[in-house]
């Protein structure tokens, strides 16, 4: 047997269960593989111990390590980005409606007419590595985040998810990612404070580069759709099986509101609904849409939706 098959991923702390607090959350904290995990999750838990208030009301629930070969061999990552990849490999011929609209109305230009190239297309086409078009500069009025995909215009062309290429690049056998769930009932503003004074912390320890944006050593659930979709790729039990969704706290509290397994598993493969709005409707990505927001308001943001857009 390939021995690089044969590597499990390191639960350390086991997940605790879900949370069946009004106003818990658990939010999923993992590391990018170029990081060094041990110096950052020390940083994190240096940061709860060191402020009381952060301290009574942050815990965690959840720490684990995945070596790079096991999310290669179990797709992790290309799971993960599944929506996004979905749009960077169709490039032009993947777009719904309503993000067709968008487009229009964002740059002023004919969607027909348009060169619009998916990521992978457009490396070829520009003859660049998956770095360089990770680092291809455009001024921001150029770039469009339409349904949770984002187009970036460079000169007479419209590149869709720039990123995933680097994103899907940078995975390989010798790169872990380190997983952790913290559980709070802190307010998301009070909790964005926490991330906020994390990013101080590495960057006067000097493991993150003050020039890069943080999202390129660490990634954070932004919403209750984004923790369920994080579950989805990184919650294992010790037997290395995964945990069920409803098994989540978020999940769970959806089941306990009449949504089945199968039904969470169909929103985050089709995340795109459609939303009335004083002028018609709106298509909006239902896991872009909701961050910020409590449990409750995710689930009624769900419920107003007028319809879904499957993706082909």
């Amino acid at each position: 047997m390939d021995s690089i098959s044969e590597k499990k991923p390191t639960i350390i702390i086991p997940y605790s269960g879900a949370c069946r607090e009004a106003e818990c959350s658990d939010y999923f904290l993992y590391l990018r593989p170029e990081t060094n995990g041990v110096r950052v999750e020390s940083a994190i838990l240096r940061v709860i111990e060191s402020n009381p208030d952060f301290k009574s009301h942050i815990t965690l629930e959840y720490l684990a390590n995945f070596p790079g070969n096991f999310i290669l061999h179990n797709h992790v990552i290309e799971e993960h980005y599944r929506v996004r990849l979905h749009f960077a490999s169709h490039g032009k011929a993947g777009f719904t409606q309503g993000m067709i609209n968008h487009f229009e109305y964002y740059y002023r230009v004919k969607f027909a007419e348009a060169k619009i190239l998916g990521a992978f297309e457009a490396l070829a086409e520009l003859e660049i590595s998956e770095e360089e078009l990770f680092n291809l500069w455009v001024p921001p009025y150029d770039i469009l985040i339409s349904c949770g995909q984002i187009i970036k215009r460079k000169d007479d062309k419209f590149i869709v998810n720039y990123d995933i290429p680097a994103l899907l690049h940078k995975n390989n056998h010798k790169t872990d990612i380190a997983v952790m769930i913290l559980r709070t009932d802190l307010s998301n503003q009070a909790f964005y404070k926490f991330l906020d004074q994390v990013k101080e912390a590495l960057m006067s320890s000097m493991i993150l580069d003050p020039s890069k944006p943080f999202s390129r050593i660490f990634h954070y659930s932004k919403g209750p759709f984004e923790q369920l979709l994080d579950a989805q790729g990184y919650l294992y039990n010790p037997a290395f099986e995964k945990i069920p969704l409803e098994d989540f706290s978020f999940g769970c509290y959806l089941q306990n509101q009449g949504l089945s397994p199968s039904r969470m598993l169909e929103i985050l493969d089709n995340p795109i609904f459609r939303f009335p709005t004083a002028k018609g409707e709106l298509e909006e990505n239902i896991i872009e849409a909701t961050q910020g927001f409590t449990y409750g308001e995710a689930l009624n943001k769900l419920r107003t939706a007028v319809g879904q857009v499957f993706l082909k």
